[in-house]
C-alpha cells in the first residue's frame, strides 16, 4: 500500500470517527430496529404448572431489562399509569368481567409487578372493544357449541364409518389438543416459547380451521357447523392481525429499545410470523437474550 493510500485511509477513518462522535445517543437509537421479545403465557395453567408459574413470568421480564411491556389487554382496561385495573376507563364502572378472575389470568399480576420493579410502563395492544364484541357475537358460547357439535359428529362416525378419513383427521386434531394440554401442564418457559410448541399449536389450528371444514363442507347437514367454524377462525385471524398491527405501531415509538410482548401461547407463532415481515423490528426469544 502506497503512502498516499495509507494517508487517505487514515483521513477517512478520522472523518468517520468525528461524525460518530457528534451523533447523539438518541439519534443512534433511532437508527436501530426495535427489539421485540414475544413471551407466550399459559393463562390459568400457570397456576398448576410448577415449571412455568406466574413467578417465572415475572423473573423472565425482570432479567430482560426491558424498556416497555406490552400486555394482551384491550386499551379500556389499562389505566394511564400502565397498570391493569378493574375500572373501565370509558365509563368508570367496575368491570370485573373484563379482567375476569385473577386465577384465569395470573400473568397480568406478574407483568404488573415486573413493570413496577423495572419502573417501566405497560401498554395494551389487544383489539379495541374485544370483550364487548365477544359478548355481542356470543363468540365464547359459539366456540363451545362447535366443540360439542364436533364431538357429537365424531361419536356418530365411530358408529357408522370407523375407518373414515374424516374420523382419522378428527383424532389427529384431538392428539394435538392433548399434546398441547400436557405441555401447558408441565413444560418449562423455554419449551412453551419454542419452535416445537409453536408447531403443535399450528397443527392444531390448521386441522380445525382448514381440514375439518373441507371434510364437512360437501354435506348440507353440516352447513351451520362449517359456518360456525369459519366464524371462529376468521375472528381469531382478524384479532391476531389487529394485535400485530398495534405492536408495530407501538414499537415504532420506541426505536432501538427492547420490548416484551406477553401473549397467550396460542397466538405466539402467528404473531411471530406476522411481525417477522415488518420493517424496523427484530424478533428475539427470551432465552436468546438472557445472560
Amino acid at each position: 500500500m502506497t503512502r498516499m493510500v495509507k494517508r487517505a485511509c487514515v483521513v477517512s477513518l478520522v472523518l468517520v470517527l468525528t461524525i460518530l462522535s457528534t451523533v447523539a445517543p438518541d439519534d443512534l437509537d433511532k437508527a436501530k430496529p426495535t427489539e421485540i421479545i414475544i413471551i407466550g403465557t399459559l393463562h390459568g395453567s400457570h397456576n398448576t404448572n410448577e415449571n412455568y408459574s406466574p413467578d417465572h413470568v415475572k423473573r423472565i421480564l425482570l432479567a430482560l431489562k426491558l424498556d416497555l411491556i406490552l400486555v394482551e389487554l384491550p386499551p379500556t382496561i389499562v389505566g394511564g399509569d400502565g397498570k391493569p385495573h378493574e375500572t373501565a376507563e370509558k365509563d368508570g364502572r367496575i368491570s370485573k368481567d373484563l379482567l375476569k378472575a385473577a386465577d384465569d389470568f395470573p400473568e397480568f399480576a406478574a407483568t404488573d409487578e415486573a413493570a413496577h420493579d423495572l419502573n417501566v410502563r405497560q401498554v395494551p395492544y389487544d383489539r379495541e372493544g374485544r370483550n364487548e364484541l365477544y359478548r355481542e357475537t356470543k363468540y365464547l358460547e359459539r366456540r363451545e357449541q362447535v366443540r360439542a357439535s364436533l364431538d357429537k359428529w365424531c361419536r356418530q362416525l365411530e358408529k357408522d364409518e370407523p375407518e373414515a378419513i374424516a374420523l382419522k383427521n378428527y383424532r389427529m386434531l384431538m392428539d394435538a389438543v392433548i399434546a398441547d394440554y400436557h405441555l401447558k401442564m408441565f413444560a418449562s418457559p423455554k419449551v412453551i416459547n419454542s419452535e416445537a410448541y409453536d408447531r403443535v399449536t399450528c397443527i392444531k389450528h390448521t386441522i380445525f380451521s382448514n381440514l375439518i371444514p373441507m371434510i364437512l363442507a360437501p354435506s348440507s347437514r353440516h352447513k351451520d357447523l362449517v359456518e360456525q367454524i369459519r366464524f371462529i377462525t376468521d375472528e381469531m385471524a382478524h384479532r391476531d392481525t389487529i394485535m400485530a398491527d398495534n405492536i408495530v405501531r407501538i414499537a415504532a415509538q420506541f426505536p432501538g429499545k427492547r420490548l416484551a410482548v406477553t401473549t397467550g401461547a396460542e397466538h405466539r407463532y402467528i404473531l411471530r410470523d406476522l411481525l417477522s415481515k415488518k420493517e424496523g423490528i427484530v424478533l428475539k426469544e427470551f432465552w436468546e437474550v438472557l445472560p
